[in-house]
């Protein structure tokens, strides 16, 4: 997912919860709101100058 950001010209800034945040997913992908998601990636993300 960053290596995605990145090659769209953001630099994506995570920690603890995004990786919770992704295993959650990948384990139990009907668990995670979608919504709050994108909302909290968008927060994280921030464009290269």
């Amino acid at each position: 997912m960053v290596v995605f950001y990145m090659l769209n010209g953001y630099t994506f800034e995570y920690g603890d919860g995004i990786r919770a945040l992704l295993h959650c997913f990948a384990t139990d992908e009907a668990a995670v709101d979608t919504e709050t998601a994108v909302i909290y990636f968008q927060a994280c993300a921030r464009r290269n100058r």
